[in-house]
């Protein structure tokens, strides 16, 4: 079972006293689940989508009963306007015949991890969201097609034979938190969700957790035997706001990950501020 560790108070008094940082004991140093679903939207740039299949395209015998006739596919989208998403297709995608036919669609988000280890394979928290998928219109097709390929510039190939959605957060119909601790899951009212407030560093989250699994990946593993008295075979940074960082751990010889909390000894402002705070606990740390 996942076991969960928290930064203690005690290693972040010696942090601040090391490294010259100071942080107030009432600070809060974690985040609510609405203010983490709308930052993990923030902070990718795919999801995994699936589109529910029209009884006219399922295949002979399919027996209606048992199975659910869905079809699902990695897939890219960014931000419109701040409150909602928009995503984009070829025009022979499965996903545009089934969408024709029942809008609600299901999206899928998944922290960051590195590309060796695929989120499916970890105990990861997970945000599940249905809501309707909205055609956009050929007459803002263009420039809808330019915003995308700001961000998925690969697609610039193909991006002539796409079709654009649009999925406001005011019209997602269920959102559902996905543990990854072996607690039960959260159902997220959609007001709490429209009225929370995305962590600061959620756009710059992918790089900030790029470069702790790459070039600090060695210091994250004695960070963790430094403040949470565990040295892992492997540790994996899935998730970064201004008040800490959340790494899982895998102690030798054994299956079951740890879940471990840094809070940061004062917030980061910034994605420089946030690796500026943590190369200065790496600092701190015992030579090996």
């Amino acid at each position: 079972m996942l076991g969960t560790m928290r930064f203690s108070k005690l290693a972040r008094r010696e942090v601040r006293r090391r490294c010259g940082n100071s942080s107030s004991p009432s600070r809060r140093t974690y985040m609510e689940i609405p203010a983490m679903a709308k930052s993990l939207i923030l902070s990718r740039k795919s999801c995994t989508m699936t589109s529910f299949m029209p009884p006219h395209m399922r295949e002979d015998g399919h027996d209606q009963d048992s199975h659910l006739p869905l079809y699902g596919s990695i897939m890219p989208y960014i931000m419109d306007d701040g409150s909602s998403l928009m995503v984009g297709m070829t025009r022979d995608s499965p996903h545009v015949a089934h969408i024709d036919y029942n809008a609600l669609v299901s999206l899928v988000f998944n922290p960051v991890t590195p590309t060796i280890v695929p989120p499916s394979q970890l105990p990861l928290p997970r945000l599940n969201v249905m809501m309707p998928m909205e055609p956009l219109s050929d007459a803002v097709r263009e420039h809808a097609a330019d915003k995308f390929l700001k961000y998925h510039s690969g697609a610039r190939p193909y991006v002539d034979n796409y079709v654009f959605y649009r999925a406001p957060y005011e019209k997602f119909a269920e959102i559902l938190w996905r543990r990854g601790d072996g607690k039960e899951n959260e159902m997220v009212d959609r007001d709490d969700f429209l009225n929370a407030t995305a962590d600061p560093l959620a756009s710059t989250q992918r790089q900030i957790l790029d470069l702790l699994n790459g070039q600090y990946a060695l210091q994250l593993r004695f960070l963790c035997k430094e403040y949470a008295a565990v040295l892992p075979s492997s540790a994996i940074a899935y998730w970064a706001d201004q008040e800490g960082l959340q790494v899982l751990a895998q102690p030798p010889n054994k299956s079951a990950w740890i879940d471990v909390r840094f809070p940061l000894p004062e917030p980061a402002s910034s994605q420089e501020a946030f690796i500026d705070l943590m190369t200065a606990a790496f600092s701190c740390l015992p030579k090996a």
